[in-house]
Parts: structure tokens; C-alpha cells; sequence
């Protein structure tokens, strides 16, 4: 994500630059050059954020699911810590793809994966389901949290402990 961000600042500044030497230009068609030139870095800079604001949208006319793992540009809505996350096409049981997480498993780490556009109030619902398989050999704990506000205190937010057995 930091990469990102840098991509877009220098795509904005060569644009800009793209701009002015194309204003300072005396050839129409050098000018137009530099002109399309520096409106495709702007469109290729915002490729990205773009996209993912089309997920957010997309997301929020599915309600009630709120996440799905059908395009790159929904798996980074996740924001992912401590363990990496991919789309996969086995176990989907919405739409073709579901999500494959994988920890590195030496218990010293605090992994997880929490999704950006979660609701800020919980008053409404009755019930939050997930589809989860596990690998066989071993129980598997799953924590969820659920915030009403941004770095919500113990007392002010749910957070549950799951141990799940292996499958599904």
C-alpha cells in the first residue's frame, strides 16, 4: 500500500510536469503527444484506487454480504497482518472464489485479516455468518471482533473466541 501511494504522488507530479513542458511546447502535434502522454500516467496512477473504490460500491449493493473474494481489487479492501491472503477457487460457496489464509504457524505472531468497510453499527443485525474450512490435523482458533467505533475498548466491542475442528 505504501508503494502505492508513491506510484500515485510520482505519476501526479510527472503528469503535471508532462502538462507544463506540453503548454511551453511551440508544435501542435509535440504538445499533443505530451498531453496523451500525461493523461495516460493519470489514468494509470488511478487505475488502483479506482478499482477498489468500485469494490467498496459493489460491496455495498450486495447487502446483505459484506465481503466476497471474486477480484483482486475486493481482496484489498482486507487489510492483512501477520499473514498472507489469496483468492482461491476451491471451498467457494459464494460466487467462484473464497479466500485462503495462511499463517506462519510458530504461534508467536498475532495474525489477521479485518475488511475496511465493515459496519460502524452492529444494532441492526441479528447474526454474522462465515463459511470456514480448516485444514485436517488440528483445532483451529478464530477470533472475531466486531467495533462499533474505531479502536473500540473491550467493554464496547464483541470479540469471541471460536475453536474450530477441522473442515468445514
Amino acid at each position: 500500500k505504501d508503494y502505492t501511494d508513491v506510484w500515485i504522488g510520482a505519476s501526479g507530479c510527472l503528469a503535471a510536469l508532462l502538462a507544463i513542458f506540453a503548454w511551453r511546447m511551440p508544435a501542435p502535434a509535440s504538445r499533443t503527444v505530451l498531453v496523451l502522454a500525461g493523461f495516460a500516467v493519470t489514468m494509470a496512477a488511478l487505475w488502483s484506487p479506482a478499482s477498489s473504490l468500485a469494490a467498496r460500491f459493489i460491496s455495498a449493493s450486495r447487502f446483505p454480504l459484506l465481503a466476497s473474494f471474486e477480484s483482486s481489487a475486493a481482496l484489498r479492501l482486507w487489510d492483512v497482518r501477520g499473514c498472507s491472503l489469496s483468492a482461491s477457487g476451491s471451498h467457494a460457496t459464494h460466487g467462484s472464489r473464497s479466500a485462503e489464509i495462511r499463517t506462519a504457524g510458530d504461534g508467536t505472531s498475532y495474525p489477521g485479516i479485518s475488511l475496511a468497510v465493515w459496519p460502524r453499527n452492529w444494532l441492526g443485525y441479528r447474526a454474522l455468518c462465515m463459511d470456514v474450512e480448516t485444514l485436517p490435523g488440528s483445532v483451529v482458533v478464530l477470533w472475531v471482533r466486531l467495533d462499533d467505533k474505531p479502536d473500540a475498548s473491550y467493554d464496547d466491542r464483541l470479540q469471541t473466541r471460536c475453536a474450530l475442528q477441522p473442515g468445514s
